[in-house]
C-alpha cells in the first residue's frame, strides 16, 4: 500500500511539475494587433480635432485588398467596428496600383465608380454620420499619402487640404498629420 501511494504521489507531482493537471495545454499566445491611426481635422466645424485610434483601444483599423484588384488597397481608420466601421466616424483611403513602398500625390476621381485608371493614385474620404467629405482632383490641394510595406504591415502618412463636402454643402475640410499602421 505504501509503495502504491508513494507512486501515486510521485506521479501527481511529476504531472503538475510538467504542466499537467490543468485544463489542458495552452497554445502560443496570440500577438496583439498593433494597428493604429491618428489625424487632425480642421474646418467644417471640427476646429483642429485630433483623433488617435488603435485596435488595442477597441477601434477598427485595417488595410485590405479591394476591387479593382489585386493592387488596390483600402485603408480604414474607424472609431468602432460595428458594421465594419460604417456606423462610426471614419477615414477611408483608397490606394490604386499599390506597389509597396511609395508616395502617392495624384488624386483619383471620387465621384463615380473606382476604376484606378489614373495609375498610381489615391482618394481620401471622411465620414461622420450624414456628413461626407472626399478629395477631388482640381479642388483638393497638398494631398499626399506615403506608405511603407513591411513584413505583414503597411505604415503610412497622409494629408489633404480643401476636401469638399459630398453632401451638397460648401464646407471644406483639411486633414493633416495623418498616420497609420495596419496588418496586411
Amino acid at each position: 500500500m505504501k509503495i502504491r501511494n508513494a507512486a501515486a504521489v510521485l506521479s501527481m507531482l511529476v504531472s503538475f511539475a510538467c504542466g499537467g493537471g490543468g485544463s489542458g495545454p495552452s497554445g502560443p499566445s496570440q500577438p496583439t494587433d498593433q494597428s493604429r491611426g491618428s489625424f487632425t481635422l480642421n474646418g467644417a466645424g471640427y476646429g483642429n480635432a485630433v483623433s488617435n485610434l488603435s485596435a488595442a483601444g477597441g477601434n477598427h483599423i485595417f488595410c485590405r485588398q479591394e476591387t479593382p484588384g489585386p493592387n488596390t488597397i483600402w485603408v480604414r481608420l474607424a472609431q468602432s467596428g460595428v458594421a465594419n466601421g460604417d456606423n462610426s466616424p471614419h477615414i477611408d483611403i483608397d490606394l490604386c496600383n499599390f506597389a509597396g513602398t511609395s508616395t502617392y500625390t495624384t488624386l483619383h476621381d471620387t465621384l463615380g465608380e473606382r476604376t484606378c485608371s489614373q495609375g498610381a493614385s489615391f482618394g481620401l474620404w471622411w465620414h461622420d454620420g450624414a456628413r461626407e467629405f472626399a478629395s477631388q482632383p482640381g479642388i483638393s490641394t497638398g494631398c499626399t499619402v506615403s506608405v511603407t510595406r513591411g513584413a505583414g504591415t503597411i505604415d503610412g502618412t497622409f494629408e489633404c487640404k480643401n476636401v469638399p463636402s459630398h453632401t451638397g454643402t460648401n464646407e471644406r475640410l483639411d486633414v493633416s498629420a495623418g498616420s497609420f499602421r495596419c496588418n496586411f
